[in-house]
């Protein structure tokens, strides 16, 4: 064992703790035969406590060990410095076993920071491979990556193929084909080949160091319910301290007292709820989901509706065109996808691609327009040799501030029996075409659907599509309510209107063009934002890939999270300190016996804590 991994493991098990605690129940039996041991015991004893206790209060928490400090001054008055001894013993143990408990989350995320190599093969200009510290890499290098490594960096390979593990990011082992002109990620593995990549970010800058700050910062924002536990441990505690004085005023029994004050420390208000959040924080990074906020888990448990937008969430978000039907018979078939390939030029947006894929399929010229405005989620308005024209859906046709064109008496798009989608070009008021467009429904949608029913979810559609076409794809699906054509501030109002009749409300789109709703909604939850920084900061949770059953994996985890909360919650208030106090007021428990009647339950309210820990190796179905 070289020593980094030496360091590790002492680390990792807390060694040096376990050494003193041993050496300090060995004090403890020796003092049998010499006394002046207990004291050497309880006295180390009672400052590893003390000094948790100091730790705790100087970042302005309570700490459950501080009634361990006040039952070891008592017992002491009171002239029981053998079993103070060992409650102080059994504190330690307990909390040694909890430390250990709580450090496997944070382990976890430790290894996620791993992850990126320290060292990175560096190829010169002359064709030589020299390895740099990856500290010293800037955008530019030229950087190999082999068989069995982890990539470093993002970039761009500029020779070679791999089969590249995603699974850091994803959630998903399936491998997939990189080659030349394809981005790689940090913290991602090459299974197979080797490539040379062109350095573009290093380090933080990084999409997998952008999302471990995400993460971070999601260990440091409460939940709700974190912050009411809080306030709950600091007036349980102060309410705990008023009982006992006025146990002692009334029975002057230390013995008792110093029993009754073992009972007093909060652990499952203080260290299990956050401990749990972190445990589901975790649980969904490994499947690939990235939360933000303990707030946006705690939320989600409680959601009943879900919204989904259609092109990109539902569906594959591939249109291709199927028919084209010319309105205008001055115009040919090519000046019409030429028209609307100039207007979509720019646009990015999945209309755009589709249109411009036609038009490079027909070698047909693309010019600049004269000018350019995108409406997002509506159309564009450009003007070519003069002349204005507009490209955009329904909606977008009959605003009179736009098109201000007629479309009622225009057939609906059918083709092979299916309802699609139609996007019409006008040009001063007149409709030129209407270009109809098929985009295939994702096959684990159904599923996803079925089971979010399953978990009493009510899914609805938000799409700006046509009503019909938006209705044809709910029902294959199993989406009986649909909100077509929308525009996106009437899908802010959709979402605003439901929520104020009570309903608790996610959202789920691309995370760029349905920003506007994923900030409206309780949750917003963005799909397929690997390598997408905007749709990560428009949303509170963010899919890496586009499997919609991630979202089940999402809402059962929550709902998990916030059922062992309560389970914790009620076998420390109940069990341990409700059961506990009485059996120490009527005197059946001495303080040793109260220790180990505190130290098993805390024990056991720890390892449930981390219950999600184990879950998150589960399938996502």
């Amino acid at each position: 064992m070289n020593d980094y991994k030496l360091t590790q493991f002492f680390k990792k098990y807390h060694v040096f703790d376990l050494v003193i605690l041993f050496i300090l129940i060995a004090f403890f039996i020796v003092s049998y035969w010499y006394p002046f041991l207990i004291y050497v015991s309880l006295l180390v004893g009672c400052s590893l406590i003390s000094w948790q206790v100091f730790q705790q209060l100087y970042k302005g928490q309570i700490s459950g060990e501080i009634f361990f400090i006040l039952a070891t001054v008592v017992g002491i008055a009171s002239g029981q410095e053998r079993a103070i001894t060992v409650v102080i013993l059994v504190g330690l143990f307990a909390h040694y076993i909890g430390h250990l408990i709580e450090e496997k989350a944070e382990y976890a995320l430790e290894q996620l920071a791993s992850l990126v190599p320290n060292t990175v093969t560096v190829r010169l200009d002359d064709g030589t491979h020299i390895i740099k510290p990856i500290d010293h890499i800037v955008p530019g290098m030229h950087v190999v990556i082999t068989t069995g490594a982890r990539v470093p960096i993002d970039g761009t390979i500029i020779h070679g193929q791999a089969t590249l593990n995603e699974s850091a990011l994803t959630g998903e082992s399936v491998a997939v084909q990189k080659t030349i002109g394809d981005v790689m990620y940090a913290g991602t593995f090459i299974e197979a080949g080797s490539c040379v990549c062109q350095v573009s970010k290093v380090g933080e800058e990084t999409f997998f160091g952008y999302v471990l700050q995400l993460i971070a910062q999601a260990q440091n924002q409460k939940a709700n319910i974190v912050l009411f536990t809080d306030k709950v441990a600091v007036i349980a505690s102060c309410v705990f301290l008023v009982f006992i004085i006025l146990v002692y005023v009334v029975t002057g029994n230390l013995y008792m007292i110093t029993t009754l004050l073992v009972f007093g420390s909060p652990l499952e208000l203080l260290i299990a709820t956050p401990l749990t959040i972190l445990t589901a924080i975790v649980a969904c990074y490994r499947q690939g989901i990235v939360v933000k906020t303990g707030r946006a888990l705690e939320t989600m448990a409680y959601v009943n509706t879900i919204f989904f937008d259609k092109t990109g969430t539902l569906t594959f978000g591939l249109p291709e065109i199927v028919d084209i039907t010319i309105y205008n018979s001055s115009y040919s078939l090519n000046e019409i996808i030429t028209l609307a390939a100039i207007a979509e030029k720019y646009s990015g947006q999945l209309f755009a691609r589709a249109v411009l894929a036609c038009a490079r399929e027909r070698g047909l010229s693309i010019d600049d327009p004269q000018s350019y405005k995108l409406i997002n989620g509506y159309g564009i308005h450009m003007i070519y040799q003069n002349k204005n024209y507009y490209v955009g859906n329904a909606p977008f046709m009959t605003d009179i501030q736009y098109a201000n064109a007629d479309i009622s008496n225009m057939p609906v798009c059918i083709h092979d029996n299916k309802l699609h989608t139609s996007f019409y070009l006008a040009q001063q008021g007149a409709i030129l075409a209407a270009i109809c467009m098929a985009d295939a429904v994702r096959p684990e949608v159904a599923q996803a659907i079925r089971s979010l029913k399953n978990l009493d979810i009510t899914p609805i559609i938000l799409s700006g599509d046509r009503y019909d076409t938006v209705l044809s794809i709910g029902s294959k699906v199993g989406i009986d309510t649909v909100y077509a054509p929308l525009l996106p501030d009437q899908k802010l109002y959709v979402i605003e209107e439901l929520s104020n009749n009570g309903r608790i409300a996610a959202m789920v789109g691309d995370g760029i063009n349905d920003a506007p709703a994923l900030k409206k909604a309780h949750v917003g939850i963005a799909m397929g934002a690997m390598g997408m920084e905007p749709a990560i900061a428009a949303a509170d949770i963010v899919l890496m890939t586009n499997d919609l059953r991630k979202i089940v994996f999402i809402k059962e985890t929550c709902n998990t999270m916030i059922r062992i909360i309560k389970q914790n919650l009620f076998i420390g208030l109940v069990f341990t300190h409700g059961i506990g106090i009485i059996l120490g007021l009527l005197g059946l428990v001495t303080p040793i016996q109260a220790a180990l009647f505190h130290a098993v339950p805390d024990t056991l309210i720890m390892l449930n804590a981390t219950r999600l820990l184990w879950k998150s190796k589960k399938a996502i179905i």
